[in-house]
């Protein structure tokens, strides 16, 4: 758990990738434009897909 005190959050994947980053309560990555490019293809795919 992240504690109040520290200003930055990042995720990262087993390779090391950052999958999401806050800083100081805004945040970085992903983007507003990646997160809405990706609720319209789940739209048009009609649900969630996995890829592996």
């Amino acid at each position: 758990m992240q504690m109040d005190y520290q200003h930055r959050i990042m995720i990262c994947d087993r390779n090391d990738f950052c999958v999401f980053e806050m800083q100081e309560g805004k945040l970085l990555y992903p983007t507003q434009e990646m997160l809405e490019a990706h609720q319209k293809e789940q739209e048009q795919n009609g649900g969630m897909e996995f890829k592996l």
